[in-house]
């Protein structure tokens, strides 16, 4: 199974409020489209975010390379809230909040295992793809995580003109 929607429900009211509060802090996002929940040790907002072994900036593989599962420790700006409280649940490691602007996509790639997924606000031309199986599925910001196999190719894009989509991602 590519993508599994959980039987869980969570308050998605409650998400989206200190989901907005996160935001509204002003933090340093990497790319614009990503903001760490998790670090490894050092605070950070932005380490765990992007490749973990590509450079694209320097466009060369990096010299350090920190396993995922370094990234455990709760951002400050995230402690007692929802998504601390998600991610404990499952034992989760390098948790992200990602954002995909309008007219935007992801390379196609493939990750390591499985990547729970929060959509947190979305539109309905948000799609994840799976070109190998020709597989194509929109996730609803319902209050469900989907589990994703992220080891087989995919990409993930959003064609709405206007809507940003943004959800909460973390490994298990």
């Amino acid at each position: 199974m590519l993508i599994e929607k959980l039987t869980k429900k969570y308050d998605l009211e409650r998400i989206v409020l200190e989901c907005n509060n996160i935001i509204d802090l002003g933090l340093h996002w990497h790319s614009d489209t990503q903001l760490a929940i998790q670090h490894s040790g050092d605070e950070s907002y932005t380490s765990s975010c992007g490749s973990l072994y590509y450079d694209f900036e320097k466009g060369e593989h990096k010299k350090v390379i920190i396993p995922e599962k370094k990234y455990k420790y709760i951002n400050s700006a995230f402690e007692g809230t929802i998504f601390e409280e998600i991610i404990k649940e499952y034992d989760g490691y390098r948790a992200r909040l990602l954002i995909r602007n309008p007219m935007s996509l992801y390379s196609i790639h493939a990750d390591y295992g499985y990547r729970m997924h929060l959509p947190i606000i979305t539109n309905n031309s948000s799609y994840f793809v799976f070109p190998e199986h020709n597989y194509i599925e929109h996730l609803p910001a319902d209050g469900h995580l989907y589990k994703v196999n992220a080891a087989e190719k995919h990409t993930f894009f959003n064609a709405d003109f206007k809507l940003d989509r943004i959800h909460m991602v973390f490994c298990v």
